[in-house]
């Protein structure tokens, strides 16, 4: 699969035995299929630890602008944007319509965790 955010492969790491796939080395972003993302904030380990232990390479600067393309569905819509916490103090995740997964920027995990 690759990143919806800068295009990078993305690798397959298990957390809470849950298999994500991660941008490791690139912008640092998970990619949760439909349960997972409420799995991992069910279960006792820590995902934001994980989140945190994501390699992250500081020269890869990810356009927000442009829009994102599932990575597991790879169709040619896009991704549908949903802000937590509200628009002003919350964060922008991007959600497939169509299979249900969710990407979340390097950063986001932990700040969904914290609320």
């Amino acid at each position: 699969m690759t990143c919806p955010a800068c295009q990078r492969a993305l690798v397959e790491l298990t957390v809470a035995d849950i298999t994500l796939d991660v941008c490791h080395g690139g912008c640092g972003g998970i990619w949760f299929d439909a349960d997972e993302l409420e799995r991992l904030n069910q279960s006792e380990e820590e995902g934001d630890e994980f989140a945190l232990s994501i390699p992250v390479d500081p020269t890869i600067e990810v356009d927000e602008s442009l829009p994102r393309r599932c990575p597991r569905c790879e169709s040619d819509s896009t991704m549908k944007q949903v802000f937590v916490g509200g628009e002003e103090e919350g964060v922008s995740i991007d959600v497939c319509e169509n299979c249900g997964g969710t990407w979340l920027d390097h950063g986001e995990l932990e700040w969904i965790q914290e609320q």
